[in-house]
């Protein structure tokens, strides 16, 4: 993700929010308007989230991901929320926690 993201989530001492699960994925979906991307904070390479763990679940667009290049994940909410990769220095908004969802 941008370097701005990195720094504001070091900055404010909190985590990006993640989508462990499906209704991790709907709670995020929730937040966002119809037509928006946000970081999801997902490493497409190595399916781990920015806080290191790995990931069983996974909501890809059909043919995605498709570029070794883009190694970076956001939610597509004009998708009913499903993934795509895309390179780490676009700007999308993302969602801070410190705790549960």
């Amino acid at each position: 993700m941008g370097g701005f993201t990195g720094s504001f989530l070091m900055q404010h001492h909190t985590d990006m929010a993640v989508a462990r699960d499906p209704s991790d994925n709907q709670k995020i979906k929730q937040l966002m308007p119809i037509g928006q991307y946000a970081w999801i904070g997902l490493n497409r390479n190595s399916l781990t989230w920015v806080d290191g763990t790995s990931t069983a679940f996974t909501h890809w667009r059909s043919g995605e991901p498709n570029s070794p290049a883009e190694k970076c994940t956001v939610a597509n909410f004009d998708d009913s929320g499903k993934w795509e990769d895309c390179p780490c220095d676009w700007n999308f908004p993302f969602f801070c926690y410190g705790g549960e969802f």
